[in-house]
């Protein structure tokens, strides 16, 4: 029953991440944070982590369904998925955000000092993604036991 331990595990981080910072931003004239949920990926990464520790929970009581450990590998594979998808995103958007802030205007010296960055809750939902989705593997490669 590791598998749904891990699960049940992995999708709690999905899940609590999903609530907290996922970017830092920071210049001469602006502070904060973006919360994971502000964009659709959070909500994503929510609803993926609440799928795969409901899963985890049945298969560590016991329930060897296949369509349990179905549901869990593709809940599994959306959190991870959306969380690179969001690193990505987030990165890319660092990279040309002193660009796009000179283009709107804001002097270059200020737009070559502002950043954005991410934060600890991106880390921990793409943690909890990638032990989501070890735990689907091992119950989808775990043989069924006859009772």
């Amino acid at each position: 029953m590791p598998g749904g331990l891990l699960g049940l595990l992995g999708g709690g981080a999905l899940a609590v991440g999903s609530f907290l910072a996922w970017a830092d931003a920071a210049g001469p004239n602006i502070s904060g944070e973006i919360n994971g949920l502000t964009g659709s990926n959070g909500w994503g990464t929510l609803i993926a982590g609440l799928v795969v520790a409901t899963c985890g929970a049945l298969v560590w009581s016991g329930q060897r369904h296949s369509w349990v450990r179905a549901a869990m590998f593709v809940a599994a594979l959306t959190g991870l998925g959306l969380a690179v998808g969001s690193m990505l995103d987030i990165q890319s958007t660092s990279d040309d955000l002193p660009a796009t802030l000179r283009a709107s205007g804001v002097d270059a010296d200020i737009a070559n000092a502002t950043s954005l960055d991410l934060s600890l809750g991106l880390w921990i939902v793409l943690a909890g993604g990638a032990v989501s989705l070890l735990a689907s593997i091992i119950g989808l490669a775990r043989r069924r036991r006859p009772a």
